[in-house]
């Protein structure tokens, strides 16, 4: 089957599973009128978290309405187009199944060709169908389909890894703009692997765990998840490259020719002073810079700190969370924690939001097990910025745990101090 023909099935199935899910309510038959509003808000929640791409959340609300009320279609359907996303074939079958038996008379027909198209034989990781995307973004899409067409058709290795970066540069944004493009972070990860760009690799992972496809039925994508395991990318901390057999040419070489991972290198080596190379800032900056404008998450979180330090560059707070933004929206737990304590403590008002700081840091301390105190100090003070001062205290006293320096549990104090005193921290 072409792209162009799969594509036309999506959308047509993306047209169908719409008019199947509007009229939620205001189609039931027979059912309890105690149960209609509370059914039809299920369904529309996982509807929402559905476009999201929070396909784990989106299925537990879908199957919540289903045991609000077994007796009606709209569930299932949703049920159905949940687990095709996540690659699960046959439950989405199964789903779709129970879902005709249940459809109006009006609606069998539409019900049939949804089944048929969720599903279909031989088919990969599912994507969103192309209908929900405006056409900007569907004409990016096709491009990045471009991309992987000329991966399969390169002459020579060198065309090959050209493609594969091309590709990894082109698909960050858009993968962070739309989760529910599944296929996209499976193709990260096959990428990723091939370049063997650990971090790349570790983030498509998380995103893929995230998005519910662990536990895949489709072969490529547990073939992913194998590659990925194999190469002990599946663990709790983001892996990096060793570089230790590589001469400081070879890494400049490679970061020349647009490896971000050495170019993130590259840049940490300037920003220390460190694998003989001296110290210095501008040269830094410019490694930074390239990795972060090609999509490489580590890049951008590295820009940000330095427009937040001033190094090599005016200080500029605004421009550093627009940077820690594009690497937390691809799942970096350090950009997390960068929007997070810029949000909790910036000294420019306006960029300050406690509920966001809070939601981010969260993430970044689930993303670190608790274990990094760094971040749970972030937490705290996004708690204290959001009000929240009891949870405040409680996690700088967590944090405080883990710290063995005695001039850090001394800044850790100071900051608890505050809580205490129903106070938020502000960077000066």
């Amino acid at each position: 089957m072409t792209h162009r023909f799969t594509q036309n099935l999506r959308q047509v199935a993306g047209v169908l599973f719409a008019a199947l899910l509007c009229c939620a309510g205001g189609c039931a038959q027979g059912a309890a009128a105690g149960t209609v509003a509370d059914y039809d808000q299920l369904v529309v929640s996982a509807s929402s978290l559905l476009k999201q791409g929070k396909l784990e959340d989106a299925k537990q609300t879908a199957e919540q309405a289903i045991r609000q009320d077994a007796k009606r279609y709209e569930g299932y359907v949703l049920a159905a187009k949940i687990a095709s996303l996540q690659g699960k074939t046959g439950e989405a079958g199964d789903f779709a199944r129970k879902a005709l038996q249940l459809a109006p008379d009006d609606r069998k027909d539409q019900v049939q060709q949804l089944a048929a198209m969720l599903a279909p034989a031989g088919s990969g990781p599912k994507e969103e169908p192309s209908s929900s995307l405006c056409a900007q973004d569907q004409r990016r899409l096709d491009a990045l389909m471009l991309i992987l067409e000329d991966v399969e058709k390169a002459g020579t290795a060198e065309d090959r890894v050209r493609a594969l970066r091309e590709y990894l540069n082109k698909s960050a944004d858009f993968a962070a703009a739309h989760p529910e493009q599944t296929n996209i972070w499976v193709m990260r990860a096959f990428a990723a692997v091939e370049l063997d760009y650990p971090g790349a690799g570790w983030l498509a992972g998380r995103k893929l765990r995230e998005l519910g496809l662990e536990n895949s039925d489709d072969a490529k994508t547990r073939k992913r998840f194998a590659e990925l395991e194999r190469k002990g990318w599946l663990g709790p901390r983001m892996p990096f490259r060793d570089w230790s057999k590589w001469t400081m040419d070879q890494v400049k070489v490679a970061a020349t020719g647009g490896d971000e991972e050495a170019q993130v290198a590259l840049g940490d080596w300037y920003l220390l002073g460190q694998s003989g190379l001296s110290q210095d800032y501008a040269e830094a900056l410019k490694w930074f810079r390239k990795a972060a404008e090609e999509g490489n998450s580590s890049g951008q979180t590295r820009l940000g700190q330095m427009y937040v330090h001033g190094l090599g560059v005016e200080k500029g707070y605004a421009e550093a969370l627009k940077w820690y933004r594009k690497a937390a929206d691809q799942g970096n737990a350090q950009g997390e924690n960068g929007v997070a304590w810029l949000m909790a403590t910036c000294s420019d008002a306006s960029l300050r939001n406690g509920r966001i700081a809070v939601e981010q840091a969260q993430k970044a301390v689930a993303a670190t097990n608790r274990k990094d105190p760094n971040v749970l100090d972030t937490l705290a003070a996004a708690y204290a910025e959001n009000g929240q001062f009891d949870q405040a205290v409680r996690t700088q006293k967590e944090a405080m745990v883990l710290i063995t320096s005695e001039t850090a549990l001394k800044d850790y104090r100071s900051r608890l101090d505050l809580y205490e005193a129903n106070e938020p921290y502000r960077e000066k």
